[in-house]
């Protein structure tokens, strides 16, 4: 599906999510947030550290008339939003007071191993911050047989059932 219809797996886990969330939601559009590496910038390209920046998604999935155009739209709108990043999500939430109530990260291999200069990093761990970064975090990685797919929640607010329910619906 992936090369056929030239787009990303990023771009079919977004659109997958987009459309689930609206579903679930009883919603004609989803709104939730992703993130990307931020280096679209030359000036940085052969620098060392986080600049990943968080945008936002705003999807109405009911509009497109077939799947392959739906998911190919998403792409578009994640390839705008990167292009047009100088206006951050934080400022974004600062000017209009809106928060990221569910995060999505694609992951892609990291959960493979990871190099630095050539060189494979030993038991590398990601290090958490112990707060949540935002109501909802879906993150997905590649494995070899497929995704692993890891959520934090916060359990004040969302009950495991409806978790469980909602992602099932994502991934089907």
């Amino acid at each position: 599906f992936i090369k056929a219809n030239k787009t990303t797996i990023n771009s079919l886990w977004i659109a997958s999510i987009s459309y689930a969330l609206a579903k679930y939601l009883s919603r004609e559009d989803a709104i939730f947030t992703t993130v990307y590496n931020g280096r679209n910038d030359t000036r940085i390209h052969q620098d060392v550290g986080m600049f990943v920046h968080t945008l936002p998604i705003v999807v109405e999935p009911f509009k497109s008339s077939n799947a392959v155009d739906f998911v190919k739209s998403v792409g578009e709108q994640i390839q705008l939003n990167m292009a047009h990043d100088i206006y951050s999500f934080m400022e974004i939430a600062h000017d209009y007071g809106v928060r990221a109530d569910l995060l999505f990260v694609y992951e892609g291999k990291i959960s493979q191993g990871a190099k630095l200069g050539g060189e494979d990093i030993k038991n590398a761990t990601l290090l958490s911050t112990n707060e949540p970064k935002a109501d909802i975090l879906i993150a997905v990685s590649d494995i070899d047989d497929g995704f692993n797919i890891q959520i934090e929640h916060d359990g004040n607010k969302y009950e495991e059932w409806s978790i469980d329910s909602f992602i099932n619906s994502v991934i089907r």
